[in-house]
């Protein structure tokens, strides 16, 4: 068996009442991020169907009338950006729901006596966030993001 993980064992040194208010903090912030989930959802839904109806209008205005044509066409672009920007945010909420229900989870494992290594959170994770997880710390670098901008500025103001 492992050695304890640094969450666990800063955990086990906290007083019980302490350890109930964590508890109850990411018990409520999974149930706050499941009901995300399942708004974002049904939103995800309605803008697919949206964009289903966009695209059949465009095909059906591509004959008659081609400004309309165009139009259901953008909209349809609109609608995918939509979406797209959906299941993002739907990845972040899910990886949020994650995390608070693991950290509950340990909470519940100090009260309990129960030791957590790394090699069980890893187990934890759900094969299906891995590639998420993996994208969305890759994004979360914007180092020289900003470069271009900010050399056009500093050419324009000499």
């Amino acid at each position: 068996m492992g050695k304890p993980n640094e969450i666990y064992t800063k955990l086990s040194k906290l007083r019980p009442k302490a350890l109930t208010k964590f508890e109850h903090h990411h018990t409520t912030g999974k149930e706050l991020f499941r009901r995300n989930c399942d708004a974002i959802i049904h939103t995800l839904d309605q803008k697919e169907a949206d964009y289903k109806k966009h695209m059949e209008d465009t095909a059906k205005h591509a004959e008659q009338c081609i400004e309309r044509a165009v139009v259901s066409a953008l909209r349809a672009k609109l609608s995918r950006h939509e979406i797209l920007a959906s299941k993002s945010s739907l990845v972040l909420n899910r990886t949020n729901k994650f995390y608070h229900s693991v950290m509950g989870r340990i909470a519940r494992d100090v009260r309990l006596g129960v030791t957590v290594t790394e090699e069980d959170l890893i187990s934890m994770l759900p094969p299906e966030l891995v590639g998420h997880l993996q994208e969305a710390i890759a994004g979360f670098n914007t180092d020289g993001i900003l470069d271009p901008v900010l050399e056009e500025v500093e050419r324009r103001g000499d």
